[in-house]
This record gives C-alpha cells, structure tokens and sequence, in this order.
C-alpha cells in the first residue's frame, strides 16, 4: 500500500503471510496505518521546517544585535572621539552584552611580549 506526502510517494507498506491467508479486514486495517504514517510524516517535515525557521531567526537576531553594538560604539566615537581607554571599555561591554558573559577583558600585546589590560 502506497504512503502518499503532499501528493507524493514517500513510501510504501507491504505486509504477508506465510501460511495463512490474511484477515478479511487487513487491508482496511493497512490503511488506517498509512493514513498515521502519512499524518507523522507530514508532522516531521513541519517541525524541521520550524526549526530551520527558528535557526535562521535566531541567526538573524544575532547579526542585529551585532549591527547594533557596532552602531553604538560607532557613533560614540564619531560624537565624542573618547580617549581610547573609555572606547576600549565601551567595547568590552558590548562584547560583555552580545555573548551574555559576565564579564570581557579586552588586552593589547606589548613588543616586550607584555600584555596591558585596555578595557573591561
């Protein structure tokens, strides 16, 4: 018996018996199994459609709470020029505020191998 999705064959159930004829209801029976197969089908292709939505949602949001750090920081620094210092702390905080992290420590390497804490 045929299992159709969206006007399309998925699949097919077959059944048999060895020895025995099968029951007189059988095939109305088979049918009602495939009308559940093709309802869990259908189920499943929805639900991974919802979670690649989901995904691409969630990926969506990311980029624009990214955009908008790097808005903020930009227009910091086209109002005000602020000294480096408080630019690098302004920074980490957004950093701090994109990842959820408790706290972001932003480090310059020296030419001595020396690393100085810029920003937190």
């Amino acid at each position: 018996m045929p299992i159709v999705v969206d006007s399309q064959q998925w699949g097919v159930i077959m059944v048999a018996h060895t020895y025995d004829l099968l029951a007189a209801d059988a095939e109305a029976r088979l049918a009602g199994f495939t009308e559940l197969l093709t309802t869990a089908a259908v189920g499943a292709r929805a639900r991974t459609e919802l979670r690649r939505l989901s995904n691409e949602q969630a990926a969506l949001r990311r980029v624009s709470n990214e955009q908008a750090a790097l808005r903020r920081v930009a227009t910091l620094v086209a109002q005000a020029a602020p000294p480096p210092e408080q630019l690098f702390t302004v920074v980490a905080a957004e950093v701090c505020r994109l990842l959820g992290t408790d706290f972001t420590v932003l480090s310059r390497c020296d030419r001595d191998d020396l690393v100085t804490v810029v920003g937190n």
